[in-house]
């Protein structure tokens, strides 16, 4: 049975989205299956606006624009213009949409919408995580954290600025030198990411560990929207609770500890 536009309001409201939060979406609508109204444009323009509208004029909606496929080439990012790649149709859709603000940067990107936009996307790091950057500043707003059609696990990119906050040793800072369009002008400009050791034997837990101990302390509030479900849960209570996490196991990321550790050398 198709979901309802009223449905997926509700939904959202029943998650925490409410007037002059902060939420940073991530997700998969087409999880969701079928929407009411036929059609990729009728569905996405449904779920952007139930958020707007929920957010009223005082909220503010995130998204990621990541365009990591432009890593280790010559391809110039734009910010006006670089689709987002692997974030999702949503957030690609929320990145054309008028007044949307971009941060800058050529991999790491994020698009924001509404009260506190500029502050999230501006005057940012040129590294993709850490302090001054846009996961920071989501953490200093108490962002919501809204998993559309996936589980929250999924929905974990917090998690990397975590690893750099803590300085996880298994990764490192790697510079980057990149063309970018700045102010009409193509330049090239150096950008940051904290990547890990091609040389180590790393193998991702892709979050369940932490995630799986986050939900038994802490939950995550979810209303059934379509085939799936809506989750949402406070990002800065999930970065919280990472930090203690990898305080006393800095590996706690990783399947099992890595036993060819190129950092001692």
């Amino acid at each position: 049975m198709a979901y309802t536009y009223e449905q997926i309001v509700d939904a959202y409201r029943a998650v925490g989205v409410a007037p002059g939060e902060v939420v940073y979406v991530l997700g998969n609508i087409g999880n969701l299956w079928t929407f009411e109204e036929p059609g990729k444009e009728a569905v996405l323009r449904a779920h952007y606006n139930a958020l707007i509208e929920t957010l009223g004029p005082e909220g503010t909606l995130v998204c990621s624009a990541a365009s990591l496929n432009l890593c280790n080439t010559d391809i110039v990012f734009d910010p006006d213009k670089t689709p987002s790649n692997m974030a999702g149709t949503l957030s690609e859709y929320i990145r054309q949409q008028p007044g949307t603000l971009r941060s800058f940067h050529p991999f790491r990107s994020y698009c924001a919408v509404g009260r506190h936009a500029t502050y999230i996307t501006q005057d940012i790091s040129r590294a993709a995580y850490g302090p001054f950057s846009p996961e920071a500043r989501l953490i200093e707003l108490n962002a919501i954290t809204l998993a559309v059609g996936i589980t929250p696990r999924e929905a974990t990119s917090t998690v990397h600025h975590c690893e750099q906050m803590m300085a996880v040793p298994y990764r490192y800072m790697k510079e980057f030198l990149h063309p970018v369009a700045r102010n009409g002008v193509i330049v090239t400009e150096p950008f940051y990411l904290y990547v890990w050791y091609k040389n180590s034997d790393i193998v991702r837990d892709k979050c369940r560990t932490i995630m799986a101990d986050f939900l038994e302390t802490h939950g995550a509030a979810s209303a059934p929207l379509g085939r799936r479900h809506v989750y949402s849960f406070r990002t800065r209570l999930f970065y919280e609770h990472v930090i203690e996490l990898m305080k006393s196991n800095p590996y706690i990321w990783c399947e099992t500890p890595p036993t060819v550790r190129p950092w001692q050398q």
